[in-house]
């Protein structure tokens, strides 16, 4: 398998920084970016070659769901998962409807999010058993 470049855009730093320490340790990853908010996220997407995002919904500035529509309109070769607290059936719904490869819950355990992120790199799709 090649290896692929992520973006975590996340605006909680310690989960941000458990993510970026579990996706740097994986044989599939080149680099991990990381981005607070949307906007940022955007710059990042525009600078570098991403593979993959991993997008929170509740984002400071525009949520994840919106974020995620403007990067697959541009972008449509990017896989975007979702990994957030939220476990609303309308916003998976949006997600869905705005391209998403995946569907995770925070409470999800590293291990298995990195197996995951690996099966959707290679064209799986994930969701959540609580979906």
């Amino acid at each position: 398998m090649d290896k692929n470049n992520i973006l975590i855009v996340e605006d909680h730093a310690l989960t941000s920084f458990a993510l970026k320490t579990t996706l740097s340790m994986q044989n599939y990853t080149n680099e991990v970016f990381e981005a607070t908010n949307a906007s940022d996220a955007y710059k990042i997407i525009d600078e570098n070659k991403i593979d993959l995002v991993l997008m929170d919904i509740g984002l400071p500035d525009i949520n994840g769901i919106e974020a995620t529509k403007y990067i697959k309109n541009l972008h449509p070769e990017i896989k975007i998962a979702i990994l957030t607290s939220h476990c609303d059936k309308d916003e998976v719904i949006e997600c869905l409807n705005a391209g998403i490869c995946a569907y995770c819950t925070k409470d999800i355990k590293p291990d298995k999010l990195a197996a995951i992120i690996k099966d959707i790199l290679e064209g799986s799709m994930y969701f959540d058993s609580s979906v």
